[in-house]
């Protein structure tokens, strides 16, 4: 029975002895990599480096003929690589073995992989081996499929027709065809060109496919063509006021003409732009409106020109002090000088409007709107002015010292109501009085008041106007009570 325990006990000391030879025997087998790059490629190929930690001369093949290594260089701790095709040297071939450094020389040798442009639908592999004596390093390579990337996938057309580029990136040449004779297409380098005929067909759009391919990878553009019609860029909400032309481009595939229905505009056609002349608005308050009828084959339509008033864009006499003027305003033989709004532009009364309609929630009637100057100890304030059944009620926005200046302003034009102080007359309870002052709309009146920015005073006889000096569009219009 001992015997067989100590044969036993043999047996295994003799099997542990095998497996540490075993393994030992497998780790010298290893090829040291140090570092590589060649894992993964896209389709449009490149170069990968791999780092063999070795003194070793080396052997390096791959098993795809479109991943080969194409150079092998050994650096050194004192100096770069030195690359043996780089010299102008041939490059090994894959198979060949390099010439092992010198003993005084790192041991490190650097392996340049080469992966071709790929066409296919389907990733491939590759699997490259390194060999030095008994030792080797296994290096699989996987390369991705080919791919287009396109800048757009539809292009939409005018009846007339025109031509569209469409940038493409794919890593291999390109082709393109078009599945409609109206519909053309031509490559070059990276982009696709499409080209629509005029379409005469009334009432109907039509559809086209560019199918783009790269190798065995294709992606499609969808075409629409718009069906003959006569159509005009955007026209501007208000023109100015003085003499102008506006040009305004328009798609037809018809010849057009214009007739203009009021005597103040004319119009001229060149190419595809039609030329609206206007005469100057000699309405100091109120836009105007006028109207041209465009033909073009059957269809027509009504072009709508608004021009506004030349308050907004009038530039006051350098000679005349209107801010003076203003303030010296008289009414009859009234000690105090009474002026109250007579007109407002649009975006102002659209302020005006939304307090109206506030007040009448009160309920209380929003009168008018007027200037004093002076009033009580204040050299000029600023009215708004409400009726409660026969009573009357006002707001005050007070200025001691009148008016002055804005920084950067004529002094002639130019001025800030320089406000101290707010009343109100009696009537108003405190819920009243709260809900008038916290309306947006009241606010927005003030604002245009006091604005720091300042009012700019236009004076034509007995008439003023207070327009904003930020925004022109805001104005007023003043005429004596």
């Amino acid at each position: 029975m001992k015997h067989h325990i100590l044969l036993f006990a043999v047996a295994l000391l003799a099997a542990a002895c095998e497996s540490e030879q075993s393994a030992s025997y497998f780790e010298a087998a290893r090829l040291p990599v140090e570092s590589a790059s060649v894992s993964y490629f896209p389709a449009a190929g490149g170069t990968g480096v791999i780092t063999i930690t070795t003194t070793e001369s080396l052997t390096v093949t791959s098993d795809q003929p479109w991943c080969r290594p194409v150079n092998t260089s050994v650096a050194t701790p004192s100096s770069t690589a030195a690359s043996t095709a780089g010299n102008g040297a041939t490059a090994p071939a894959a198979g060949t073995t390099t010439p092992p450094p010198a003993a005084a020389d790192a041991p490190r040798t650097v392996i340049t992989v080469a992966v071709d442009t790929t066409a296919s639908l389907s990733e491939r592999t590759a699997l490259i081996t390194i060999t030095a004596g008994d030792r080797k390093a296994y290096l699989p390579v996987t390369q991705g499929p080919v791919s287009i990337a396109l800048e757009a996938d539809a292009l939409a057309f005018s009846a007339k027709g025109g031509s569209n580029a469409v940038a493409v990136q794919s890593p291999v040449r390109l082709t393109a065809s078009s599945d409609q004779p109206w519909c053309r297409v031509a490559v070059e380098a990276d982009r696709v060109t499409v080209t629509t005929d005029v379409n005469a067909t009334m009432n109907l759009s039509r559809d086209a496919t560019v199918t783009v391919r790269a190798g065995e990878r294709a992606r499609q553009i969808s075409v629409n063509q718009r069906p003959p019609s006569l159509e005009f860029a955007p026209v501007p909400a208000e023109l100015v006021a003085g003499a102008s032309a506006l040009k305004l481009y328009y798609e037809c595939t018809f010849p057009i003409a214009c007739t203009p229905l009021d005597p103040w505009i004319e119009a001229s056609v060149a190419g595809d732009t039609i030329t609206f002349t206007m005469t100057a608005n000699p309405n100091m308050s109120d836009s105007r409106q006028g109207t041209v009828t465009v033909t073009g084959g059957p269809f027509e339509s009504n072009v709508t020109l608004v021009q506004r008033p030349l308050i907004v864009d009038y530039i006051p006499d350098p000679d005349a002090n209107d801010a003076q003027a203003f303030m010296n305003l008289k009414n009859y033989n009234n000690t105090t000088s009474r002026y109250k709004a007579v007109h407002m532009s649009p975006a102002l009364q659209a302020i005006w409007d939304r307090l109206a309609a506030f007040c009448e929630t009160i309920p209380i009637t929003l009168s008018e709107f007027r200037v004093e100057a002076p009033r009580s100890s204040y050299k000029y304030s600023f009215v708004v002015y409400f009726l409660e059944g026969t009573t009357g009620r006002a707001y005050y926005w007070n200025s001691t010292n009148g008016f002055s200046t804005p920084s950067g302003g004529d002094p002639l034009h130019d001025v800030v109501a320089n406000v101290s102080g707010y009343s109100y007359s009696s009537g108003f309870d405190a819920t009243q009085r709260a809900a008038i002052t916290g309306h947006e709309a009241y606010l927005a009146l003030r604002e245009f008041c006091i604005a720091a920015t300042g009012l700019a005073i236009i004076q034509e006889s007995s008439r003023f106007w207070l327009r904003g000096r930020a925004d022109p569009a805001l104005w007023i219009e003043f005429a004596p009570w």
